[in-house]
């Protein structure tokens, strides 16, 4: 067990060998570096298959009153994600090795749906400026920024807990300049980063969102948990002990209902059922922009450390290297 601060450091002990087997913080901007020091480092990289997609999640509870309205906007949500070039984002970060998707489940997922996968992710700016002309952001500042209603400029902070992600929140910051909102950027450390969350002390966080494998394992991302609206989550799951109330009319509401409804099934086919109809509301809402989806799992396991097969799944509910069943590895001497 070693401990490293920053991706740099991290990468330098791959290549001199000091890992056995590591998936986890493995990147794939990185998978050209990885490869060519394959022999220098003795050993090999195998590309599982993340069930994830990376994503912006805003805060549907965000303290800040003016920002809060445009959040809960599902044209605002929508504007922010066309406005995005996911390509550029695949290929700059992801080393081209992912795919433009929508934070929904992935296609070895019985729950795929080719249409939601795709759902909001075409690049299309001038639409985006459309929709933010349509909900009244149509006055802007010196620097071609857009003011709210309130008069202050659109501005979104969003945090995460990489250096290794900057530049892919720059990027956004761009593809966002271009319709008028200012994009924030901020690394913080994860411990941070998860108080904010906790403590609805964030606007939105750059993360990758997974358990899009077997949904139904461990459904609590998609119905706000941990994220788009923890604490509305906290309040079903505490049945208004404490959290907040949301909205009569939020459609998070139907959410919950279609889980409960899974949930208590009598068969496998109601609960399916229930299921597929609370991933399509998640999606079609837009709760969670979806970024780039189904990159390579990096795996680098030295040369002599056997039995660690390619090709797995990787997510939470297979509990990451889990799946691989590392009881089984062995070091050839």
């Amino acid at each position: 067990h070693k401990l490293f601060d920053g991706q740099e450091n991290f990468n330098l002990m791959v290549v001199q060998g000091q890992i056995d087997m590591q998936q986890r913080y493995t990147f794939n901007g990185d998978f050209p570096f990885y490869k060519e020091n394959e022999k220098r480092g003795d050993y090999k990289v195998l590309k599982w298959v993340n069930a994830e997609a990376w994503s912006l999640v805003p805060n549907l509870t965000v303290k800040d009153q003016g920002l809060n309205a445009l959040i809960n906007n599902i044209d605002f949500r929508h504007a922010l994600s066309i406005a995005i070039d996911r390509d550029t984002i695949n290929e700059l970060s992801q080393s081209g090795l992912g795919k433009a998707r929508s934070a929904s489940p992935v296609s070895s997922s019985p729950y795929y749906n080719e249409e939601l996968a795709k759902h909001w992710t075409e690049h299309d700016p001038d639409k985006a400026n459309e929709l933010l002309d349509k909900i009244g952001l149509t006055k802007r500042d010196g620097d071609g920024f857009r003011l709210n209603k309130d008069g202050k400029r659109v501005s979104i902070v969003v945090e995460t807990y990489l250096d290794a992600f900057a530049n892919t929140l720059e990027m956004i910051r761009d593809n966002w300049h271009d319709i008028g909102v200012e994009l924030l950027p901020r690394v913080i450390d994860r411990t941070q980063y998860d108080a904010n969350r906790d403590n609805n002390d964030f606007q939105m966080q750059y993360t990758p969102f997974d358990r899009l494998s077997i949904v139904p394992s461990d459904p609590r991302l998609m119905l706000g948990d941990d994220g788009y609206a923890e604490q509305y989550y906290t309040w079903y799951q505490t049945k208004g002990a404490s959290g907040m109330e949301p909205p009569k009319d939020s459609p998070i509401r139907s959410l919950w209902a279609d889980w409960d409804k899974a949930a208590a099934a009598s068969t496998i086919e109601e609960a399916d059922k229930a299921t597929n109809h609370m991933i399509r509301t998640f999606v079609e809402q837009g709760y969670v922009i979806g970024l780039v989806g189904e990159t390579p799992a990096l795996v680098i396991a030295k040369n002599n450390l056997k039995n660690v097969r390619d090709g797995l799944i990787n997510d939470d509910v297979t509990r990451g290297e889990g799946i691989a069943y590392p009881a089984q590895f062995y070091f050839d001497k």
